[in-house]
C-alpha cells in the first residue's frame, strides 16, 4: 500500500524535484501539488493524503497555518514541514501547531524519506 503525499510549496522547481525523487520509491505515490497555502489547505481536504510536505514560507499561508488548518480538518493526514528557515522559534512553532517533523531543504534524502514513512505511520 502506497503513502500518499501532498507537495505545497510556491517554488515549482522544488515541487517537481521533489515530485521526480519520491516517484522514485515503490511505497510512495504523490496525489497532487499546491503552489500556496491556501490551496494546500484545500488539496488535503479534497485529496485526504497521508502525508503532506509543506514549505513554511509561502503566500497567502504559511507552513505553520498551513499545518494548523490541515490538521484541524483532515483527519489521518500528518504534515511534515520541509524548509530552509534554521530558526529555532520556527521549529517549535512548526512542532507545536502540529508537524510530524521539521526538516531543512539541505537535509538529506534518507531523512526525508524516513520523515515521511515514520509520519505515515
Amino acid at each position: 500500500m502506497s503513502i500518499r503525499i501532498l507537495l505545497v510549496d510556491d517554488h515549482t522547481l522544488i515541487r517537481k524535484s521533489l515530485r521526480a525523487l519520491l516517484e522514485t520509491q515503490p511505497d510512495l505515490q504523490v496525489v497532487g501539488e499546491a503552489p500556496d497555502g491556501r490551496t494546500g489547505v484545500r488539496l488535503a481536504r479534497e485529496l485526504s493524503p497521508d502525508v503532506v510536505i509543506t514549505n513554511m514560507s509561502m503566500p497567502d499561508l504559511n507552513g505553520v497555518e498551513v499545518t494548523r488548518q490541515i490538521l484541524a480538518e483532515a483527519t489521518g493526514t500528518r504534515v511534515v514541514v520541509l524548509s530552509m528557515h534554521d530558526e529555532e522559534h520556527i521549529r517549535r512553532e512548526s512542532l507545536e501547531a502540529g508537524a510530524s517533523s521539521y526538516l531543512l531543504k539541505g537535509c538529506e534524502v534518507e531523512e526525508l524519506l524516513a520523515a515521511i514513512r515514520a509520519a505515515a505511520r
